[in-house]
């Protein structure tokens, strides 16, 4: 299956260029770090 069959049907969020994958990869580790407290707050009583 390509990236792109992959995107169609919902299996990953994105897609990049090899050469920009490790950027893009930094970019959502941190996108979920910054979340995680809140969705911690949702968790934990």
């Amino acid at each position: 299956m390509s990236a792109e069959e992959a995107s169609h049907w919902g299996l990953v969020s994105r897609v990049c260029p090899q050469p920009d994958l490790m950027e893009t990869a930094r970019e959502l580790a941190y996108d979920i770090v910054q979340g995680a407290p809140l969705a911690l707050k949702e968790v934990v009583p």
